[in-house]
């Protein structure tokens, strides 16, 4: 575990791309991932995810009450263990735990046994699927992207000529601290390859 995921609340490269899954990459500011260091903003997201999935149940799981209300129970399982989240208090495996809940019973299986009990189908109209190819095929690159990137490559070639966090910093106008960050920030340059060589 690298120096930066060993504290509850962190930097999350995963929390920000769940955020542009259900909000959409174009109306969500990029290098938001940083701000889940704060357990009142992982818990703020956490709570608008739920919002969201509770409407896609909502709107979508129609002909199955009983798939309808176990997923909503799941929702409220988790969304108890989010609403009492805070600096101290934070129960990573219960919600975890119901995630994966959520998910089996997303995925079929049903009242504990192992066993199907229904078999998911995933519908994609003609429009829908040409829409998707045609965004996967122009998808944005994320704003600041490129910019972060390459402050990054730069930083890591200047600590390799041997320049301290402090000459960095003024050469960037940031701080040492973020300089730090963009030197052990590996996930832009696989961010970066995948929007460009994508």
């Amino acid at each position: 575990m690298n120096e930066i995921n060993k504290k509850r609340f962190h930097y999350s490269q995963s929390m920000e791309s769940a955020d542009w899954e259900y909000f959409g990459i174009q109306n969500r500011p990029s290098g938001y991932a940083s701000a889940y260091n704060n357990y009142k903003n992982f818990k703020s997201g956490c709570r608008k995810y739920i919002k969201r999935i509770k409407n896609r149940i909502n709107k979508t799981v129609t002909s199955d009450i009983c798939l309808k209300e176990t997923l909503l129970s799941d929702l409220k399982f988790i969304d108890d263990q989010v609403k009492i989240i805070s600096e101290d208090r934070y129960s990573e495996i219960d919600i975890i735990g119901d995630l994966f809940k959520l998910i089996a019973h997303l995925l079929g299986w049903d009242l504990k046994d192992g066993k199907f009990y229904r078999t998911p189908v995933f519908y994609q109209t003609k429009k829908q699927e040409e829409e998707l190819y045609k965004n996967i095929s122009r998808a944005p690159m994320p704003q600041g992207l490129f910019e972060d990137f390459h402050k990054h490559k730069l930083i890591k070639e200047l600590r390799k000529e041997g320049k301290s966090y402090t000459q960095i910093a003024l050469i960037f106008n940031i701080s040492a601290k973020r300089v730090e960050f963009y030197e052990r920030a590996a996930h832009l340059s696989e961010m970066y390859q995948s929007f460009y060589n994508g």
